[in-house]
């Protein structure tokens, strides 16, 4: 006979387990070899966190915001970029046009001199001042339509061109002739001005798109293991209040108008950390559920009666569970941290007895019997444990010492309601008798 029983894992298995909350696939459990009873605990934990996740971020006003906000940016970029790249193409297609044709030498057909020659070469450069006129206004009026963020660009770039212009545009009102390099060089100036700040744009949206995708996964890896922390409460009480401000932070930075971009790093690196914590603890915790669920239901299915749950708290290394064994007496099971299991029979006595009293004969060969029977219902326990992949061994087994024997008054919850249905009969036929 065993009146207290131990079961002992075979082997603990390795922190490749927490690969299957990564993954969350059943071709990971399969992989790693985890128990039917802890597998459904998993998936069940996977999606509710899951959809935890998907509801969460509906209810965050900052998340909603900065998706609004970052559609807007995009379609504002777009645009900007649509009118750059069409005053690049206005600017490539200007034509200088044809320049003026000062021929300097004798009127009479003679040949002409090195000056005449010379200043016939200069005026191959230079512009009619009436083609000078149109170019300069025409560059005029493209300053005038750049997209208003060019024009207050960090820098003054709209500024350094419309100083260039006011330049050559005083030039041209003295009088003074401009060659076809003044107009080109304005004009080179200005595309490649235009074609810097168009890059810096495309660079810029280009890393607000990844700043905005950054967030969003650190935000759904903090509302998805939230989810996993709250499941295995005890467990995860300490990660659990970090993962809070972490998510304090997150939403921070969606509202802010500028995301710093460190601190998401800094979040990120944590997080990172945190959630490979997370994964190692959380399925440590579900194996302890499996286990107390597949005792739970084994014993139930061989008719034991649950008296009290496994309870799993914060701050307690074990988890304590009773069941009625068939006919009387209690079974009383401890899980403890390292999944190690421990069986006591304890004598049961009813509502309202002494639980100090000693015991009597009936009461002895009663719990002996009783024990037999645990005995026998321990072992196809522990064959059923086995069966549904939980590794353990029996690694202790004792009969019980009558001096050893502890007594309990068990009130379940079938006895407080019929207690109470018993006290509302008295009551009635009470009342008929005064009646």
């Amino acid at each position: 006979m065993s009146g207290h029983v131990i079961f002992t894992e075979v082997v603990v298995p390795s922190t490749n387990s927490m690969v299957y909350f990564a993954a969350g696939g059943a071709a990971a459990a399969a992989a790693i070899g985890i128990a039917a009873s802890v597998k459904a605990i998993v998936d069940d934990c996977l999606s509710n966190a899951e959809k935890h996740r998907d509801a969460e971020k509906t209810r965050i006003a900052e998340w909603q915001a900065f998706v609004l906000r970052q559609q807007q940016e995009n379609r504002e970029a777009a645009a900007l970029e649509q009118l750059l790249v069409a005053s690049e193409q206005k600017l490539a297609a200007m034509e200088l046009g044809e320049v003026a044709k000062r021929v300097a030498g004798a009127e009479d057909g003679d040949a002409p001199s090195e000056r005449a020659r010379a200043h016939l070469q200069l005026g191959r450069e230079r512009l009619a001042l009436e083609r000078a006129a149109a170019l300069l206004a025409e560059l005029a009026a493209m300053l005038a339509a750049a997209p208003a963020a060019f024009r207050t660009a960090e820098g003054d770039p709209c500024g350094r061109l419309e100083r260039q212009h006011a330049t050559l545009a005083a030039r041209l009102a003295a009088r003074e002739p401009l060659d076809a390099a003044d107009i080109g060089g304005l004009r080179e100036a200005y595309r490649d001005t235009l074609a810097a700040f168009l890059a810096a744009t495309r660079n810029r949206r280009e890393w607000r798109a990844t700043l905005h995708t950054r967030i969003e996964t650190a935000l759904d890896t903090v509302l998805f293991v939230e989810q996993v922390a709250k499941r295995f409460s005890a467990e995860l009480a300490v990660q659990a209040a970090e993962l809070g401000s972490l998510r304090t932070r997150l939403v921070s930075l969606c509202g802010a108008d500028e995301p710093d971009a460190e601190e998401l790093g800094t979040i990120e690196r944590r997080l990172e950390t945190l959630r490979g914590e997370i994964d190692r603890d959380s399925m440590t915790a579900a194996q302890r559920r499996g286990v107390a669920e597949a005792v739970t239901r084994i014993l139930g299915e061989m008719g034991y009666e649950a008296v009290d749950d496994f309870a799993f708290e914060e701050g307690t290394s074990m988890a304590v569970a009773s069941m009625r064994i068939p006919g009387g007496e209690i079974v009383r099971a401890a899980l403890h941290q390292n999944r190690q299991l421990a069986f006591e029979v304890v004598h049961e006595r009813p509502a309202g007895a002494d639980a100090q009293a000693p015991m009597s004969l009936s009461e002895r060969v009663h719990l002996l019997r009783q024990e037999k029977k645990w005995c026998s219902d321990a072992h196809e326990l522990f064959r059923r444990l086995v069966a549904e992949g939980l590794q353990y061994r029996v690694s202790f087994e004792h009969d019980l010492k009558e001096d050893n024997v502890k007594v309990v008054v068990v009130e379940t919850a079938a006895d407080i309601l019929r207690d109470e249905e018993e006290a509302q009969e008295r009551d009635e036929e009470q009342k008929k008798y005064l009646g």
